[in-house]
């Protein structure tokens, strides 16, 4: 998060006064984003607005249709497609982190057979 944060900083850097900051992001790290915003906005005074969307098919049609944003998080297939369409500056894009996939199951119950996809 302290990469979210730092990304923040640099979306409002040589400002001297409050602004707007918009940020689109799935909403997997909508926990996280929202504490690191308010943080940030304690802090700076300036406001953040997140819109957080369920998945990459919908954050990719707001882009489509020229949904604003100062900073967008997203998975690293459509932040590649953005960059490729000129939607990004190359400069200003960076990986922040990673996401993987966990299974629970409960105590009396098998251990579920993840061997390969087709199970």
């Amino acid at each position: 998060m302290r990469v979210v944060a730092a990304f923040l900083s640099w979306a409002v850097a040589g400002a001297a006064w409050a602004t707007d900051i918009r940020v689109l992001s799935a909403v997997a790290l909508e926990p996280g984003l929202v504490k690191v915003a308010e943080q940030f906005r304690k802090e700076t005074k300036n406001r953040v607005r997140v819109l957080f969307f369920a998945g990459t098919p919908q954050l990719e049609r707001r882009l489509a249709v020229g949904e604003p944003a100062d900073v967008l998080v997203g998975p690293a297939g459509l932040m590649n497609d953005q960059l490729r369409r000129g939607k990004l500056d190359a400069e200003s894009h960076s990986f922040i982190g990673r996401v993987g996939i966990g299974v629970t199951v409960r105590a009396d119950a098998p251990d579920p057979d993840i061997a390969t996809l087709d199970r």
